[in-house]
């Protein structure tokens, strides 16, 4: 079986309204026959609702300044001051906008990223030295790529079914293998899925007879952990395993330092994949039944 990913508005009082109005005295002037002409003048009369009738007299006209008089100095127009603070206002207000937009201004031909992004995973490429390629692009006329999980236990599977027969149309020169260990059962603490996959580029990194090796023994009945065990090899162990399958002492530090870990992890949902394993001929999903529908397959690519 194929491994998959688990996964107040208060209304406010009204205020009492205070509603009067101011009647102007009037003046009115009579001129009787033959009498002296004389001034009436009604007096002027405030109304306030709650307060009663209040009248007095209108107070006496201030009598304008004289601008001559050393007591009454000229008064000064506020109107230069609000100009030159609007001017000031406005400078401003332009500076401003003008930092912000080349702060925010994407750089020609850059992409912004909302974080840095991890290192790209690459295939180990497993090829013979007479690989058939096209003619006229010089490409592998057949890529049979591989996407495995050293912890599922479908790609253990497949590893026993199909392996010798992907190494043997690898050395023949007949197909170009492109392995991508990838991650989608690691969970919690139960990590081995990631740390597995990236000791295997560190292996590759070094030599890809010791990743075929290493490859092989990961998949390996006697090897591979259970997918429901706690109890999973450590970053030590890969590390032997590497010595075993050929790598240099070297290969242990790229082990424990976990360069390839988040690559491996992020890989998966990358390539769109649904499950473990996945097999893609020259890019196209296909599920083979069996080694000898695989060498068919292969052959209507490649030709005899």
């Amino acid at each position: 079986m194929p491994c998959r990913r688990v996964g107040v508005d208060a209304a406010a009082a009204p205020r009492a309204g205070f509603r009067g109005f101011f009647r102007v005295s009037s003046v009115s002037r009579c001129v009787g026959h033959g009498a002296d002409r004389r001034d009436h003048r009604s007096t002027g009369t405030v109304v306030s609702e709650g307060r009663g009738r209040r009248t007095g007299r209108r107070s006496a006209p201030v009598p304008p300044t004289d601008p001559s008089d050393p007591t009454n100095p000229p008064s000064r127009s506020l109107a230069p001051v609000v100009v030159i603070v609007a001017a000031l206002v406005v400078v401003i207000g332009v500076i401003a906008a003008f930092l912000l937009l080349r702060g925010t201004a994407a750089t020609p031909g850059a992409h912004p990223t909302a974080s840095p992004p991890t290192e790209a995973l690459h295939p180990v490429r497993v090829a013979a030295d007479n690989l058939q390629v096209d003619p006229d692009s010089g490409e592998p006329k057949a890529v049979v790529a591989l996407y495995e999980d050293f912890l599922c236990p479908g790609c253990g599977h497949f590893e026993q079914t199909f392996g010798e027969t992907i190494d043997d149309l690898i050395d023949s020169g007949t197909v170009a293998a492109d392995y991508y260990p990838v991650a989608i059962l690691d969970s919690g603490t139960r990590t081995y899925s990631s740390r597995a996959g990236a000791a295997a580029y560190c292996v590759a990194d070094e030599s890809v007879p010791a990743f075929r090796r290493f490859h092989a023994l990961l998949f390996d009945p006697a090897t591979q952990p259970d997918e429901a065990s706690s109890d999973q090899p450590d970053d030590a162990q890969l590390t032997r395993w590497a010595h075993e399958a050929g790598a240099s002492e070297a290969v242990g530090e790229c082990i424990d330092t976990g360069t390839y870990r988040g690559a491996v992890k992020d890989a998966a949902s990358a390539a769109g994949l649904r499950g473990t394993p996945t097999v893609r001929i020259n890019g196209e999903d296909y599920a083979p039944r069996t080694p000898a529908a695989l060498r068919a397959k292969i052959a209507e690519i490649v030709g005899d």
